[in-house]
């Protein structure tokens, strides 16, 4: 069974994998200053620098009774 950290991973890979797509990053990114910020989003692309970014984050879980006393978990994640 893969853990959280697993499947955020892969989701990014998968997100990584769109051309041109710009910085993926693996969790919600936070800076005190706005141009601090926006530099974790900048990326050049065809030659032209560009806010270009993306955030992976869960936004739920759904836990379900399975059987042998087990859970089944469910992960909603937000790009």
């Amino acid at each position: 069974m893969s853990d959280y950290t697993d499947l955020r991973d892969r989701v990014v890979s998968i997100v990584q994998g769109v051309p041109d797509i710009g910085i993926v990053h693996g969790r919600t990114r936070y800076a005190a200053d706005w141009t601090k910020y926006l530099d974790l989003f900048k990326t050049s692309i065809g030659g032209v620098n560009q806010i270009r970014g993306w955030t992976v984050s869960r936004d739920s879980v759904e836990s379900t009774p399975a059987r042998f006393g087990a859970t089944q978990e469910s992960w909603t994640f937000v790009i």
